[in-house]
């Protein structure tokens, strides 16, 4: 899986960088900058493309002089129209020049008109007319400049030259600032009494517009010639024919509200110099400086392509490590499947948006990439749910009704998305041209009902996810992705509403963050089973366990490892089994797992030493009981020998049945030299048992009482040799009665076979006392009844113990109580 991800992460680093560069030779091309590039002509394609602000007059005079030509009227980007299909266009000499030079193709460039910036001032509210760019910062009045970011360079590029000598933006970004925190700025706004524009923008907009002139400068102006630009030659009579319409539109609209006043010397006006072409080029990227230096806007949020497309790489860089976090530490398949998908959606909806900002002159397929961004988007709560769902299923993945009705409503909107140029039920475009759709477009029912579902959906596998997280042991850490959750609703209703910041932020970035951010969250605060405890909980294993690679490098080890010598390698590699006996005395075993294996040793010698002292005890007691029987003759003696005789036989029945049980044991250990956890553990339980219970019958002929802490201690000895579900707790305070503790060891160990007997995997047990009475209580997963009647038939005699039993769901709730006083013990075994 490792190197899965990390060739998806080299691909996906490798896309960015292709559509990078993709955009920046497209933006370029636009710009007419980009040195060594071949455009094929279209030998067939007769159409001028002109912008819809050009004159009606002139436009007229266009269709006259060029009857073979269609006239295309676009809103922007003439050039990057006039560069695919079109063969002749309006230009300005700052763009036309670069491109002439440095293209392959041959281009014709014709003057027309000489442009330049001039205010647009309503004479009704401001009567004195605004002389120089100083007494433009000096008034109270609004103005307004346009959005248009070809028109706006040119704009700033005045503002400067004509104010310092030299285009220097940084003075302009620093004049309008000032405007601005007056208060005084605005954009595209025609109602403000200063309106700040190209002249040649004005023209078709001032004759309808009574109370405004064209008032120009007193400073030397920067003049921008407008022309023609051409793929072919052009004839000089309707070059002229285009020229005299200009002068004409300028002389008829003089005489009627130019403002004489202010009309400048022809010596005043400056033209670009090619040492300023370049300096002008040079400062393109007006946008991004004017929004967050002027404007302040968009300072914290990508404004251009090169932030956008390394925003797009980090952001995509962290969910391909997210994704290689989330497959090696998360438990259960079914979450792990499903983050990964979600990871690989989220990144090819970044990777989606890349490649839309690439592309600029194909109306068709920007319009297939905006609409394959549902495609991207749309499965995301499908998956989100489908997570939710088996965020409780440890092995097997499920899909429930729920998931699939999800599915089929995410197709359907989806489909709906895919055919929205045939009903217009998600989008409706309010322009027949294709080239304006991304600009005069709304949203329909379609939308709304798509938007509706999604964030419901969405926010529903949240919920489920959250209702099963309430039973994790981690469940106080729920706030923080409710937080998240809560985050998230704040985000989308702040963008939603166009609060500054959060609608600048582009929704793939928001809406990406925000469902990482969620899962990551239920997955560091353990909301979602992970693994990371897992190599801390093996080290601190007092076990003689090791991990070894497939070079028997060690990986792990748990702190009571020990190191393994040659011979024991070589005798490991020799037997080609998974366990076996080395030296008599260590067991190995060896489990082979994925890449590598798991040795593990244990020291068996105290087994063998006690099967031994077990015999030589057992012949001792023999040998003892014999004496004893020969001392009858004195009256102390028989008494001391009753007693001891006594005691031993109780010893000697314990042992004897307990050894047999052990020699079956060991017997089967002889022959098949395979010894499991279950058989050590019964072995050595066995022994303590034996051990623990002579202990007791030898100290009941000396003591009366026993403390409770130490029959704690017998109790919770015996229960660590078994199985894991079997715990023991107390309050091991104050005495108890020695035969008390007899019958407590007796019916324990009694209860602990039982159990283990029928395959009993959970038994929870309690000690405590109250007044003149002990109890001990035994809480049961399954089969407490047949517990019960095995543990009652075995105390039928005892008067002073008394044992119930009480069902609780699924579990049975069994009660030893046991007073003292009562004189009916009888040596219970």
């Amino acid at each position: 899986m490792g190197k899965k991800l990390k060739i998806i992460a080299i691909t996906l680093i490798i896309i960015i960088i292709f559509a990078s560069f993709f955009t920046f030779v497209n933006k370029d091309l636009n710009r007419h900058k980009e040195s060594n590039f071949s455009i094929n002509s279209f030998e067939d394609c007769r159409e001028i493309v002109l912008l819809k602000a050009t004159p009606n007059s002139i436009i007229r005079t266009f269709e006259t002089v060029f009857l073979e030509y269609t006239i295309r009227l676009v809103e922007e980007r003439t050039l990057a129209y006039f560069l695919s299909k079109g063969r002749i266009t309006m230009a300005y000499d700052v763009q036309a020049l670069p491109l002439i030079k440095s293209s392959k193709d041959k281009f014709y460039f014709y003057p027309i008109y000489n442009d330049k910036v001039v205010i647009l001032q309503d004479f009704q509210q401001i009567n004195s007319a605004i002389m120089s760019w100083e007494d433009l910062k000096s008034i109270d009045h609004k103005l307004s400049l346009p959005s248009d970011k070809l028109e706006l360079q040119y704009i700033c590029s005045a503002i400067s030259y004509e104010s310092i000598g030299e285009v220097n933006h940084d003075y302009t970004y620093k004049y309008l600032k000032e405007i601005n925190e007056q208060k005084r700025l605005y954009i595209d706004d025609p109602n403000t009494p200063l309106q700040i524009r190209l002249k040649s923008t004005t023209l078709s907009q001032i004759s309808s517009r009574d109370s405004y002139k064209i008032v120009e400068n007193e400073d030397p102006s920067l003049v921008y010639q407008l022309g023609i630009l051409s793929w072919d030659p052009i004839p000089e009579e309707k070059i002229k024919e285009i020229q005299n319409s200009y002068i004409s539109l300028e002389e008829k609209l003089g005489k009627e509200n130019l403002d004489k006043l202010n009309e400048l010397a022809s010596e005043q006006e400056h033209f670009f110099s090619p040492e300023m072409i370049e300096q002008f080029i040079s400062s393109n990227e007006i946008t991004t400086k004017f929004n967050r230096n002027v404007l302040g806007i968009q300072k914290f949020v990508p404004i251009d392509d090169i932030e956008h497309h390394l925003f797009s790489l980090i952001l995509i860089i962290i969910i391909v490590v997210w994704i290689k976090h989330s497959q090696k530490h998360i438990i259960y398949s079914g979450i792990r499947v499903g983050l990964l998908i979600t990871g690989i959606l989220i990144i090819s909806w970044l990777i989606l948006t890349i490649f839309k900002s690439a592309i600029y002159d194909n109306p068709l397929v920007e319009r297939i990439s905006w609409y394959l961004y549902y495609g991207f988007m749309l499965p995301i709560p499908v998956i989100s749910l489908y997570i939710a769902e088996n965020a409780d299923r440890p092995m097997d993945r499920y899909i429930s009704n729920g998931v699939k009705l999800s599915s089929i409503i995410s197709i359907l909107f989806l489909l709906l998305v895919f055919t929205n140029d045939k009903h217009q039920l998600v989008f409706k475009f309010h322009s027949l041209d294709q080239r304006t759709w991304n600009s005069q477009y709304s949203y329909g029912i379609g939308y709304i009902s798509l938007k509706l579902w999604f964030i419901i959906s969405l926010f529903a596998a949240f919920f489920i996810m959250m209702k099963k997280a309430w039973d994790s042991p981690k469940r106080k850490n729920i706030l923080i992705p409710i937080l998240v959750i809560l985050l998230g609703i704040l985000y989308s209703s702040l963008y939603n509403s166009r609060v500054q910041f959060f609608s600048e932020l582009p929704l793939t970035f928001g809406m990406s963050i925000f469902i990482i951010g969620f899962w990551t969250a239920a997955i560091f605060f353990d909301l979602i089973p992970v693994n990371k405890s897992y190599p801390l909980t093996f080290e601190e294993s007092t076990m003689d366990m090791q991990i070894l690679d497939l070079k028997s490098n060690i990986i792990h080890k748990t702190k009571g490892a020990t190191p393994i010598s040659e011979e024991m390698e070589k005798a490991i590699i020799e037997r080609d089994k998974e366990v076996f006996v080395y030296k008599d005395n260590i067991l190995v075993s060896t489990t082979a797992i994925s890449g590598g294996k798991v040795i593990i040793k244990e020291d068996i010698s105290i087994i063998n030493e006690l099967k031994n002292s077990l015999e030589k005890v057992t012949e001792e007691l023999e040998k003892e009981n014999n004496i004893l029987l020969k001392k009858e003759k004195i009256e102390r003696e028989l008494v001391f020998v009753r007693e001891r005789n006594y005691i031993l036989k109780e010893v000697s029945k314990i042992i004897n049945e307990k050894t047999r049980e052990m020699k079956n044991l060991l017997e089967g250990i002889e022959e098949t030299e395979l010894i499991k956890d279950k058989v050590r553990k019964e072995i050595y339980r066995l022994a303590i048992y034996s051990k623990r219970k002579s202990e007791l019958l030898i100290k009941s002929q000396q003591e009366k009482t026993y403390s409770m802490e130490d029959t704690s201690n017998l109790l919770e000895e015996i229960t660590k040799e078994m199985p894991k579900g079997y715990t023991f707790f107390s309050r091991p305070k104050g005495e108890v009665n020695l035969d008390t503790v007899k019958i407590l060891y007796d019916y324990y160990h009694q209860a602990l076979n039982i159990g283990v007997g029928i395959g009993i995997q959970n038994i929870t047990t309690r000690l405590y006392k109250e007044n003149k009475k002990t109890y001990l209580h035994l809480l049961v997963d399954e089969n407490g009844n047949r517990i019960y009647i095995e543990l009652k038939d075995f105390l039928s005699n005892r008067l002073s113990t008394k044992i119930r039993k009480k069902s609780i769901d699924s579990s049975t709730s069994i009660i030893l109580s046991i007073e003292e006083g009562v004189e009916d013990y009888d040596g219970i075994i």
